[in-house]
């Protein structure tokens, strides 16, 4: 929109400095912020990504030649879905390193929605239609999402049993009277699950005897 010429990377990095300003200015601890890097683009062909693109960067914009201006170099410097994973990957990557740099935690997407044959999303994360930048709404990705945060609570959890001691001493108990339980219970079920195999038998034998 300002027609100014910018690589890739010094955006990326322009764009990364100004979230880690933001972050700076919530004023909260290292150690409480956990870092996620954005998705892989979701929009495959080149003619629906046009028209999102398009609709987005010019949807406040009154001027129909101002429009059409922008429309042409969007259209003209549009990369295709291979070049915008392999962006986004890079976005990422920098993110990642200005993380570590910080002492943030990270982590991302990347290995569990790309396909590694074609080198794009998947199709099991894609939107019908190929017209949204979001991941579908299925199952695959709620669980994804799912685990993601099942992670960053077990890093929480990390962080709080090493400030407290007792609190890392009652999740060892916890951890332990688990284990107890689950080497109590073992002989229990195996038992069980033989008594209802003998059974199942018997009632098929004794079916077979009737008949």
């Amino acid at each position: 929109m300002k027609e100014e010429n910018i690589k890739f990377l010094d955006f990326a990095e322009k764009v990364i400095l100004m979230y880690f300003d933001f972050i700076n200015s919530l004023g909260l601890e290292k150690k409480r912020i956990y870092i996620l890097g954005i998705n892989l683009p979701s929009i495959f062909a080149q003619d629906n990504a046009f028209k999102y693109t398009s609709r987005i960067i010019t949807e406040n914009i009154q001027d129909e030649q101002q429009v059409k201006k922008m429309e042409k170099k969007l259209f003209d410097y549009l990369p295709d879905i291979h070049e915008r994973t392999n962006r986004s990957l890079i976005f990422n990557e920098i993110l990642n390193n200005f993380c570590q740099k910080n002492n943030l935690a990270y982590d991302d997407f990347f290995k569990e929605t790309i396909n590694q044959k074609t080198g794009i999303l998947k199709r099991k994360f894609h939107q019908l239609g190929d017209k949204n930048s979001h991941f579908t709404n299925s199952l695959s990705t709620r669980n994804l999402y799912r685990f993601k945060l099942q992670l960053i609570s077990l890093s929480q959890d990390k962080i709080a049993r090493e400030i407290s001691p007792e609190k890392k001493l009652e999740m060892n108990l916890i951890e332990r009277r688990q284990w107890l339980l689950n080497l109590i219970e073992t002989p229990f079920n195996l038992l069980e699950k033989i008594t209802k195999t003998v059974v199942r038998k018997l009632k098929s034998k004794i079916k077979g005897i009737t008949c």
